[in-house]
């Protein structure tokens, strides 16, 4: 839990401090370390002003998130000085040094490398918590499943601590099953070509990292099978955390599916700031129709297709929101591709980079959009390709850059411009 505390301590009470008193000197107590300047910085409150209760509050907050310090307090004296504003720190103790116990199959150098935790830094129990959480997720890689580390903090002296890994490296086991149940609809082969988890195969995955369980690896696999479903119109599909079970010779990966009903998609249509005030010249050109199945790609690539008939003609940032409907009664989606065009924007500056032996002029003479037009994302596309086909250049890139005025971007062109006037020969 956070500690920060908020203290307001009168010693000598009288009545005349009953109204706000001009601060005469502001000054920071219990720091060792840490320069009085690098916590002044930190504080808003003024000599020669009065005392704010509200700002102290914020300073408080202000210097405890520098992370050096485990306790803040503010203490308010009336001195024969005037009225003192205290900030009293408590350091946090800095690492002296870093121990690791328990490891047989990692390095200790590689473990080192992993926690990236430097000696005679302060202490940062979240700085700790993600260097275990990374390296676990590297012995996870290794194909140790079930690595658990734990550390622990030892005091010694003058505000310094030491720390100790222990890790506990689990088994080294690989993947011998991945199993879906639950699918009645979707054949489980097909499912099992869109994720990435796989069983172990000795004449590939050594190469590939394929057969052993990665946590995040898992949590996309999730996502890659619900978005598979709602390509085939599970609108409702629920694909469930996976659970990894020990078996004889190593693991089992399962994953839950409840595939829900098909739907199709209903009622297509169109609002806002509509294309050539037409609802019909708006929809044109998108390949959902009502009565099919529901895809979610196909709603994706509908929304790029109407956005691109505003960004061609200067609307650059253009925003169409596919608003869905569901009816489970009738099992459709009704979509309203509603739309924001926003407003028109010009072209300010075109800034061209990686160009080293290739001159501007043939850059710019080769581009089908120029600075002062209309934006256009049709010119630009073109624009890239016809640089590409030049031959210079091993990569184009055309990126849209905010301008100094908001109606206006500039364009950066960067090329990477390939080797001329050599060849190769090999054989194999």
């Amino acid at each position: 839990m956070v500690r920060i505390l908020f203290l307001v301590l009168v010693l000598h009470v009288c009545s005349h401090l009953a109204v706000a008193q001009n601060l005469s000197e502001i000054v920071v107590e219990g720091n060792a370390r840490i320069e009085d300047s690098t916590v002044l910085l930190q504080v808003s409150s003024e000599v020669g002003k009065g005392f704010d209760a509200r700002t102290v509050e914020r300073d408080i907050k202000e210097i405890y998130r520098t992370g050096f310090f485990e306790q803040v307090t503010a203490v308010l004296r009336q001195t024969n000085r005037g009225t003192v504003l205290a900030f009293k720190v408590e350091e946090k103790p800095a690492i002296r040094e870093i121990r690791i116990a328990g490891n047989d199959e990692v390095s200790e150098d590689t473990i080192r490398e992993k926690l990236n935790l430097p000696v005679r830094r302060f202490l940062d129990r979240l700085k700790l918590a993600s260097s275990i959480e990374e390296l676990e997720k590297y012995y996870q890689t290794q194909g140790f499943y079930g690595t658990k580390i734990t550390y622990d903090v030892e005091p010694v002296q003058e505000n310094q601590v030491d720390v100790t890994f222990e890790i506990e490296e689990g088994n080294e086991k690989v993947i011998r099953e991945v199993v879906i149940e639950g699918n009645q609809q979707v054949d489980e082969d097909d499912l099992l070509d869109v994720i990435a988890t796989a069983r172990y195969r000795w004449w590939v995955s050594w190469a590939l990292g394929t057969g052993i369980v990665k946590e995040e690896q898992l949590a996309e696999d999730v996502r890659r099978m619900t978005q598979y479903y709602l390509t085939k119109g599970f609108v409702d599909v629920k694909v469930t955390e996976p659970v990894v079970s020990d078996i004889e010779d190593g693991l089992r990966v399962t994953f839950r599916v409840d595939e829900g009903a098909i739907y199709d998609f209903g009622e297509i249509t169109a609002s806002g700031d509509l294309f050539e005030n037409s609802r019909e010249q708006t929809l044109t050109g998108i390949k959902s129709q009502t009565g099919e199945v529901f895809n979610v790609e196909r709603l994706r690539e509908d929304t790029f297709t109407i956005s691109e008939k505003y960004t061609d003609i200067g609307y650059a940032f253009a925003n169409v929101d596919p608003v869905t409907s569901i009816n489970r009664t009738d099992r459709t989606v009704k979509v309203d591709f509603a739309v924001d065009k926003g407003k028109l924007i010009h072209i300010d500056r075109i800034v061209i980079s990686g160009n080293e032996k290739t001159r501007d002029n043939v850059i710019r003479r080769t581009m089908r959009i120029n600075e002062r037009e209309l934006f256009s994302s049709s010119k630009i596309k073109r624009s890239q390709e016809l640089l590409q086909r030049l031959g210079y250049f091993d990569e184009v890139t055309i990126t849209p850059e905010p301008s100094v005025q908001p109606e206006e971007v500039d364009l950066a062109v960067a090329v990477r411009e390939g080797q001329t006037g050599t060849f190769t020969i090999g054989a194999g």
